[in-house]
C-alpha cells in the first residue's frame, strides 16, 4: 500500500482520544491491529534472496564525534568505534526514526547513553551506547531496545507490505511479527 493512501486513510480517521482514557483506541492503534491481522493471514512469500556488491571504497570512521544531548544540551566527545557509532549509527536511527513518524507513528529516540552528564544521572554506567525506541500508543509508552533490521521491518510493516528488505536481500514479514508488536509495545 503507497504511503500517501496509508496516511490519507489515518488522518480521515482521526478523531481526539484522551490520552489517559485506555478504553478508547487511537487511530494509529486501530491502524496497526489491522495490518498485523492482514499480514498474519497472507501465507510467506518465496523469495530470492538479492546480494549486493561491495564495490566501492569504504570511508575511514571518524576518529572523534562530538554528541550534543538533545535532553540537557551538555556536549560529549566520543573517541574511536564510540565515534562511529555517533557518526553513522545514530544519524541513521534518527532518519529512519523521522520515516516512521511519517506514517502518524508517536515515537521518539532515547538517546541518554550517548550523553555523559544523562548517562550517570539515569544509572547507565555500563557504557554501551545503547539506543531505544519510545512508541505511544493508547496512552503507554512502549520502551525497545534497537536492534539490527528493526527499521527494516517497521517500516515495512507500516507500509503494508508483507516482505522487509535490507542489503542482503527479501525476507517475509510475517516472520517478524512477534518483534514488530514488541517494537510498538502490543502485548495483548
Amino acid at each position: 500500500m503507497k504511503k500517501e493512501i496509508l496516511l490519507a486513510m489515518l488522518c480521515s480517521s482521526c478523531a481526539k482520544t484522551d490520552i489517559n482514557d485506555n478504553s478508547a483506541k487511537d487511530p494509529m492503534r486501530e491502524r496497526v491491529d489491522k495490518l498485523l491481522a492482514e499480514i498474519a493471514a497472507q501465507p510467506e512469500p518465496v523469495l530470492d534472496k538479492i546480494w549486493s556488491a561491495m564495490c566501492y571504497e569504504m570511508m575511514a570512521p571518524p576518529e572523534r564525534a562530538e554528541y550534543v544531548c538533545p535532553i540537557c544540551g551538555a556536549k560529549t566527545i566520543h573517541v574511536k568505534d564510540a565515534a562511529e557509532t555517533v557518526a553513522w549509527t545514530l544519524e541513521n536511527h534518527r532518519y529512519f526514526l523521522e520515516e516512521v513518524v511519517k506514517f502518524g507513528l508517536d515515537a521518539s529516540l532515547d538517546e541518554r547513553a550517548f550523553c555523559e552528564t544523562c548517562r550517570k544521572e539515569s544509572g547507565l554506567e555500563n557504557g554501551s551506547l545503547d539506543v531505544y525506541l519510545d512508541v505511544r500508543m493508547n496512552g503507554k509508552i512502549a520502551h525497545t531496545l534497537l536492534e539490527e533490521n528493526d527499521w527494516d521491518k517497521l517500516t515495512a510493516f507500516l507500509e503494508g507490505t508483507n516482505v522487509w528488505k535490507n542489503m542482503d536481500g527479501e525476507y517475509p514479514l510475517k516472520p517478524e511479527l512477534p518483534r514488530i508488536r514488541k517494537l510498538l509495545g502490543i502485548d495483548d
